[in-house]
């Protein structure tokens, strides 16, 4: 089913980009499963990984695995059961991903269960970030650089900020940069102004001709849930802390994180000073080449 390859594929992305595929989630605990994933209220089918405490996430694992998945919508008590799919992922290994068609409330609080066939079981409760959106405010000076801001108001939690570029010249196309500390916390939401001159500055510096274009810049964050307190990239999950107990405080009997958001985007046309005084030459009519 196309749509949900794509989901499974976003999961894998989102949540495991950052896994070494050799870690024991567990080692010499009763704690029986470890949970990655998150509840995204864009989305309309909701996923998440259940590992046994006894694999690897590099086994390929058994084709089934003793764990019922439930998720309960805490004020109106509404029960949902999550159906089980064994996902093989890009470098071979293999997990068990349990999904449910279902849109996420904003504001509402959820609590997902696994539960083991002996009755042993791994939980963790979350609230659902507000609707908001991400608005363009004025274009700023940052450390005397020309800088791109946008607010966002009444997040809980702000991370996962990017910067995407999209270049046409000789260099890399399409480049992201992670930003993991320019989230300002103003009166009523957040504040993010992405240094847009310094960011290409330093990704066309491989350029050899220096005819490199810009056609698109766009600004992505990461808006959570309170409990989000994994990594600064917005949904991708440090495996060095993965295994600690205690780590993730919303994951009772159990390890990993389960949490709460989705991602907002804007995209921006920089000033043409602003592009030249980045490095770029301006675009032709065509968006083909650069101007004579």
């Amino acid at each position: 089913m196309p749509v949900l390859h794509r989901l499974f594929l976003l999961l894998a992305t989102v949540a495991l980009a950052a896994c070494d595929e050799t870690i024991a989630p567990t080692v010499g605990t009763e704690r029986p499963f470890t949970l990655l994933g998150h509840l995204d209220p864009t989305a309309d089918t909701q996923a998440v990984r259940v590992i046994a405490v006894a694999e690897t996430i590099d086994a390929l694992g058994p084709e089934t695995i003793d764990a019922a998945v439930t998720s309960t919508h805490l004020a109106s008590g509404e029960t949902r059961a999550w159906r089980d799919s064994l996902v093989q992922y890009d470098n071979g290994t293999q997990g068990h991903v349990f999904f449910a068609p279902f849109r996420a409330d904003h504001e509402a609080a959820y609590r997902l269960d696994v539960t083991r066939s002996d009755g042993a079981t791994t939980a963790a409760a979350v609230t659902v970030p507000p609707l908001t959106a991400l608005d363009s405010l004025p274009r700023a000076i940052v450390d005397a650089s020309p800088a791109y801001v946008v607010g966002v108001q009444a997040a809980p939690r702000l991370s996962g900020i990017e910067a995407r570029y999209t270049f046409i010249g000789d260099v890399p196309r399409f480049q992201v940069v992670r930003h993991t500390s320019l989230a300002e916390r103003v009166p009523g939401g957040w504040r993010v102004a992405i240094p847009f001159v310094s960011d290409v500055r330093r990704l066309i510096a491989t350029s050899a001709s220096g005819q490199v274009g810009l056609l698109a810049f766009e600004v992505s964050v990461f808006v959570s849930d309170e409990t989000w307190n994994v990594d600064d990239a917005g949904g991708v999950f440090d495996p060095e802390v993965l295994v600690e107990p205690g780590t993730f405080s919303n994951v009772e009997n159990g390890f990993g994180f389960f949490g709460a958001g989705y991602r907002l985007s804007r995209s921006f046309v920089p000033t043409s000073q602003d592009q030249l005084s980045a490095g770029l030459c301006l675009l032709d009519e065509t968006r083909a080449a650069c101007r004579e």
